[in-house]
């Protein structure tokens, strides 16, 4: 409700694997991975904004940026403390 009220010219959409669960996570790291990177590569897709704090994201990365294609390099990333791993 706040991203939309501060900028209504955003389409924010949450991908499914949002809703996942397996423990404490939202989803296995492959489900998290096939998210990160069909967004990340989607070139209809301008960001990707990490919403939680991305425990467990050192699993994927070095697979993330094996996978990550052009468009994924010029798309904007937003989170926090784990996502760091990500991020860098």
């Amino acid at each position: 409700a706040l991203a939309r009220a501060e900028f209504p010219q955003l389409d924010l959409l949450f991908h499914e694997q949002c809703f996942a669960q397996r423990g404490h996570f939202a989803g296995s790291d492959a489900e998290r991975l096939a998210a990160l990177l069909g967004l990340a590569n989607d070139p209809g897709i301008d960001g990707v904004w990490f919403a939680k704090g991305g425990y467990g994201s050192n699993r994927i990365a070095g697979a993330a940026l094996a996978a990550l294609d052009e468009h994924a390099r010029g798309t904007s990333s937003l989170g926090y403390s784990d996502c760091g791993f990500l991020l860098a």
